[in-house]
């Protein structure tokens, strides 16, 4: 049995036990004729009976109040209950109504988000077929290079030859590109490395051997032999003597930053001058930064403007060394720098 059972048992043996009380007296009074406030014994009886009645309800209640909470709650907090009631009630409707707007809203989300695939779909495929269409490399764009130099033999060159399209076919490879298989591409262009190769083999130049595309190359490309071979052999581009000198000045008190990227530029300027002439260069730095950052503490010694001067003290060919002079010019003084070579 429950402890809720327990106390309304309780309850109802209490109220019986008051009942019995008071109907003993009420039988008792009516038995002896009693009379008060000046009433018949009978009207005495009935009104000790009433009384009895009273106090009956009054200790049930008084009872029900100390032996169970629910009695309290029912008698005094009814009202505050059926309240709290109301108003959950009413955030329960509330609550309903949200649920049912965000089941709504994400739905909505649902249809939208599968729009919303569909559409990257759309876009990625079309991106795939816009990728494969797209030119990788250009018609005669240059693929892969290697130098022969003077007097190499012609077994000698033949590697060369070999290892050019290795490093073309691989080139071409990485970039997506579909080919031959290497050996394939070496056998069909064999008669032409040998016949190429028996010109350049002793020869007392050096030569830069090239492959170009034959034609625009997309991921679309038909796999073949994709590149043509091209061999040029060095020749004077610049003079001893010739000279560059910068358009601008540089100034000592300058800071450091401003002196070094001023000297930047003028290497760059000196850069595109010699690729003008068809210069070769097969280098990460024209001038490696750590030798600008040399001459622009040298500059920094100076209390006057200085101009930069570039002279090259040998002749220049396609494929280099590109040796030259870095001159610092000012009214009363030129001191030289000279830088090694960068090929």
């Amino acid at each position: 049995m429950n402890e809720g059972a327990i106390k309304v048992l309780g309850i109802l043996m209490f109220s019986g036990l008051i009942a019995y009380i008071g109907d003993m007296v009420g039988f008792r009074v009516g038995k002896k004729k009693i009379s008060l406030l000046g009433l018949r014994p009978k009207q005495t009886a009935t009104m000790i009976t009433v009384a009895f009645g009273i106090l009956i309800t009054s200790l049930t209640m008084i009872f029900g109040l100390i032996v169970s909470d629910d009695v309290r709650v029912a008698l005094f907090m009814i009202d505050n209950i059926k309240a709290e009631i109301r108003e959950k009630e009413e955030l329960n409707k509330t609550l309903t109504t949200e649920k049912r707007q965000v089941l709504q809203s994400v739905k909505d989300l649902n249809i939208e988000i599968i729009q919303k695939k569909k559409e990257i779909e759309k876009l990625t495929q079309f991106y795939k077929e816009l990728k494969q269409n797209v030119i990788i490399i250009e018609i005669n764009e240059i693929i892969a290079h290697v130098i022969i130099e003077k007097n190499t033999p012609y077994p000698e060159v033949v590697k060369k030859f070999e290892q050019l399209f290795k490093d073309s076919h691989e080139e071409i490879r990485e970039k997506g590109i579909k080919t031959n298989p290497i050996g394939n591409t070496i056998e069909d262009y064999r008669k032409q490395i040998n016949e190429k190769a028996k010109i350049i083999a002793n020869s007392p130049v050096r030569f830069l051997l090239e492959t170009v595309a034959s034609s625009n190359l997309t991921l679309k490309s038909t796999p073949g032999n994709l590149f043509d071979i091209i061999a040029l052999a060095e020749t004077k581009i610049i003079s001893a003597g010739e000279t560059i000198k910068s358009p601008f000045y540089i100034d000592s008190d300058w800071d450091m930053q401003a002196i070094y990227n001023t000297t930047t530029i003028f290497f760059r300027q000196v850069e595109e001058f010699l690729i003008s002439r068809k210069a070769f260069l097969n280098s990460d730095f024209f001038v490696h930064p750590i030798e600008i950052q040399e001459i622009c503490q040298e500059i920094k010694k100076f209390d006057k403007r200085i101009y930069l001067q570039v002279n090259f003290n040998k002749n220049i060919y396609s494929l280099g060394p590109f040796n030259f002079r870095v001159e610092f010019l000012n009214a009363e003084t030129a001191i030289d720098s000279t830088l090694k070579d960068k090929n």
